[in-house]
């Protein structure tokens, strides 16, 4: 390896608290020392803890981008867990060295069902081919009674639904040293706090606990909690005084640099106990037995000798041991990967309908329709917002007796989020069923989902009561009369809030989330639909806003604990107490996820919490700025 080596390391990097964190925190930081490290992180994480070694980017960043990462060596790191589904998705565009560890895979298999139009069948026709009986009995449960197995994961080891044989793969055995852990120096313990104990993947209330005890007899000893996926890890490590690891099931560089380091181990469970012998180490039962973990650490800590004594077997230990040579193998596969190919370098898009043609000069808004005494039927075109969003913008109008039409530019933008028939859809927002067709010389039925494509000059000679026609973002300019919407309207005039916990109530009042129906709402106010998407943990929001441009979008709910991160256009904010801007994109459409995660350990949070969240929060979208 050579320092103009370049890396794209790909995974759910901390504060993720996927398993696979470690694994690529711990990779990138042994090859940034002789090499350049771009870490790839999906739209929805929160953000990576900086570190001055390692550049970060999205995921959009990287796919809009290709090019410029052509020549990068190329390496993903699956974790079990729905936050890898996107390191599983860009391994299959864009493939390279996978590294894998040799337990279960299930919960990043369900994600993956999940994920897929055939779910639940494809989920459980799987199960019935591993596992047989047993496979039909789980799969009855979840099919006829909703329900699914807790315990299932760690019985279920085949991974062939992820489709890893086609690449060049290194599984990690969890009954052997991680063997990409950056080599550190045992200097660094010589600035060891002596009253400091840290705690590596321990449980939070085990934490809080012991130090409560501790306090209560008046011990100074402190337990500090860390996450194995820390970019300052061996840091971490190196200034503590004792070591205690909680049962990770998967390899760990935290061990690794413990032993480097020359640490006082404790280790809960049974997890390692193929790696350290007895002299080693001293073992509590399990993650949540804090008398005991009191008890080791007050002996180490009384005992000079104990204390020294292992910390000059994990010492040796490690000295003992070569697995840490095996970074080598890592570089040797990832230089006999294919450049990345020219023709996947632009992402393919469905062609979508413009709503644009500029043929004569266009019409503005009359006065009249802006006099709030005024109550004029009007036709609505194109991107037309919520009832009570087109009042404010154009309060002269009379919103009950002027229809709206869609174009086939938003039918496209909208059939995205719905499963089911187009033409429902825009009757529940309020449209007429028939999609009109603007431009001159569009083929019909150019969209599949579009099953009637109707002349606007037809529509209109069969409108009786509509004295104006008004176009939200679409340019008609091959038919006289048409009025534009001009977006110095909307400076003072556009606001909607938003409140999502009527929408939401249906499914809080249940104990978990549906595992087979879909979880959808609508918000009449402001007209947003909203999804949860059970694979990867967030809700999806689409809502029709009129003009393309950006909007400002504001939490007016005082937050504490929990914070949003929320993707839109390629663009990744986190809302808490502030405000964000998102974009709507051409067709006047504001589509966004949203993802909850805890504000203090930066975790993502499950679904069910996900939705409790947002039924909590006030929202208000504003606008901003046209572009």
């Amino acid at each position: 390896m050579s320092q103009s080596d370049k890396y794209l390391i790909i995974a759910a990097f901390a504060p993720s608290h996927d398993p696979a964190a470690a694994t690529a925190m711990a990779i990138a930081n042994a090859l940034s020392q002789n090499g350049s490290i771009t870490c790839v992180i999906d739209d929805l994480s929160a953000d990576m803890p900086h570190t001055s070694n390692l550049t970060v980017i999205r995921r959009s960043a990287f796919e809009h981008n290709l090019v410029d990462y052509q020549q990068h060596k190329r390496i993903y790191c699956l974790g079990n867990s729905f936050e890898s589904l996107f390191v599983l998705e860009l391994l299959h565009l864009y493939p390279g060295v996978v590294v894998t560890h040799d337990g279960s895979y299930h919960d990043l298999i369900l994600s993956f069902f999940q994920s897929q139009k055939l779910w639940p069948e494809n989920y459980t026709n799987w199960l019935t081919r591993t596992l047989g009986d047993n496979g039909r009995t789980i799969s009855n449960a979840l099919l006829q009674h909703r329900r699914l197995s807790k315990s299932l994961g760690s019985e279920v080891l085949d991974r062939t639904p992820m489709g890893l044989d086609k690449y060049r793969q290194i599984v990690l055995a969890k009954d052997s040293l991680f063997p990409y852990a950056a080599r550190v120096t045992p200097s660094d313990s010589e600035h060891a706090e002596p009253s400091t104990v840290l705690c590596i993947n321990m449980p939070a209330e085990t934490i809080d606990a012991a130090n409560s005890d501790l306090e209560n007899l008046g011990k100074a000893i402190r337990l500090q909690s860390c996450h194995a996926g820390n970019p300052s890890l061996a840091e971490h490590i190196g200034k503590a005084s004792i070591i205690v690891l909680g049962s990770a099931g998967v390899p760990s560089p935290a061990l690794s640099y413990s032993l480097q380091l020359g640490k006082a181990i404790i280790v809960a469970g049974q997890a390692w106990s193929g790696l350290l012998p007895g002299e080693c180490h001293l073992r509590i039962d399990n993650a949540y037995a804090r008398h005991q973990l009191i008890a080791a650490i007050g002996a180490i800590s009384l005992d000079p000798a104990l204390k020294s004594s292992l910390e000059n077997a994990a010492q040796k230990q490690w000295s003992q041991d070569t697995q840490n040579t095996k970074l080598d193998e890592l570089i040797r596969l990832t230089e006999q990967q294919a450049t990345l190919a020219l023709a996947t370098q632009v992402k393919k898009k469905k062609p979508t309908p413009s709503n644009k043609i500029s043929h004569t000069k266009t019409a503005p808004v009359s006065d009249i329709l802006l006099d709030e005494k005024a109550s004029v039927p009007t036709a609505l075109i194109g991107s037309v917002p919520a009832t009570h969003l087109v009042q404010k913008i154009l309060p002269g109008i009379d919103p009950h007796s002027s229809p709206r039409f869609a174009t086939p530019a938003l039918a496209s933008a909208l059939s995205i989020f719905d499963h089911g028939d187009i033409h429902s859809l825009l009757a529940n927002l309020g449209f007429e069923t028939p999609v009109i067709n603007i431009e001159h010389d569009t083929e019909r039925n150019t969209q599949k989902d579009i099953k009637h494509l109707y002349d606007w000059p037809d529509v209109r000679s069969g409108l009786r009561n509509s004295d104006h026609v008004v176009a939200f973002n679409a340019q008609i300019t091959n038919v006289p009369a048409v009025q534009h919407m001009d977006t110095n309207l909307l400076l003072d005039r556009y606001g909607t809030e938003m409140t999502f916990s009527d929408s939401l109530s249906p499914f809080l009042k249940q104990k978990a989330v549906p595992l087979l129906d879909r979880v959808m709402g609508h918000l009449d106010g402001p007209g947003l639909f909203w999804e949860l998407d059970k694979a990867k943990c967030c809700v999806k929001c689409i809502m029709i806003v009129g003009i393309t441009g950006r909007y400002t979008l504001q939490n007016l709910s005082k937050v504490s604990s929990i914070a949003f991160i929320i993707s839109n256009n390629d663009e990744t904010s986190e809302l808490g107490n502030n405000s964000i801007t998102l974009k709507a994109n051409e067709e006047g459409v504001l589509n966004f996820s949203v993802r909850a995660i805890d504000i203090n350990t930066r975790a993502t949070l499950d679904s069910m919490f996900l939705l409790k969240s947002l039924a909590e929060v006030h929202l208000k979208l504003g606008w901003s700025s046209h572009e």
